[in-house]
């Protein structure tokens, strides 16, 4: 654990709210320290990154326009570190991204034993289902370090600083504010806007 001095918090949130709510944030800075700061640890790997070899470009799928009625999208998360997803729905193709343990992602389509998903940063791919599951997980989504706090509200005691990457388990919504857990075991409320899915 990293404890930073109170002046180094990060208070970025108030670039993703408000600009009634993001007054909250500047007068907010007094409170006991440490503060945890949780790094981007693991991270995705591209497929620049791990298949040099392979001079194909990641394959991403055209805009999809359906008239039939919109349906609730479905997430998974990986359930194993170095997770491959590939190209297209074979263990023969080509790996495009290697993810770790918890990461959410979208499920765009199925088939057979093979989900076709989207990540938060929009790279998509293959994956095998049996390596996934349905557990409840979020990313942080924000272009720097946000805050994590006691309670769903702006004025309350900030406990961890969280970077991009990040990965959380959800607990609850509650409003414009989720619950979550870290790896870790602290358990805090982060504002919606500022996580994936």
């Amino acid at each position: 654990m990293t404890c930073i001095e109170n002046n180094d918090i990060h208070t970025n949130e108030a670039d993703w709210f408000p600009k009634e709510e993001a007054d909250l944030f500047e007068g907010n800075q007094q409170q006991e320290i440490p503060v945890e700061v949780f790094s981007f640890f693991p991270q995705k790997k591209k497929q620049k990154e791990i298949m040099k070899k392979i001079l194909t470009p990641l394959l991403l799928a055209g805009t999809f326009f359906c008239a039939a009625p919109v349906m609730a999208a479905e997430y998974i998360s990986v359930d194993v570190d170095n997770a491959n997803v590939r190209k297209t729905p074979s263990l023969k193709a080509p790996v495009v991204m290697e993810l770790f343990r918890g990461y959410p992602l979208q499920v765009l389509k199925t088939e057979g034993e093979w989900y076709n998903v989207v990540d938060f940063e929009g790279d998509k791919g293959w994956i095998f289902k049996k390596i996934t599951n349905s557990r409840q997980t979020v990313i942080v989504n924000a272009k720097n370090a946000l805050n994590m706090r006691s309670e769903p509200s702006t004025k309350s005691k900030i406990i961890a600083s969280v970077e991009r990457g990040v990965v959380l388990e959800m607990l609850e919504r509650k409003g414009s504010w989720t619950r979550v857990k870290h790896s870790g075991g602290t358990v805090g409320w982060i504002y919606s806007s500022l996580l994936w899915p």
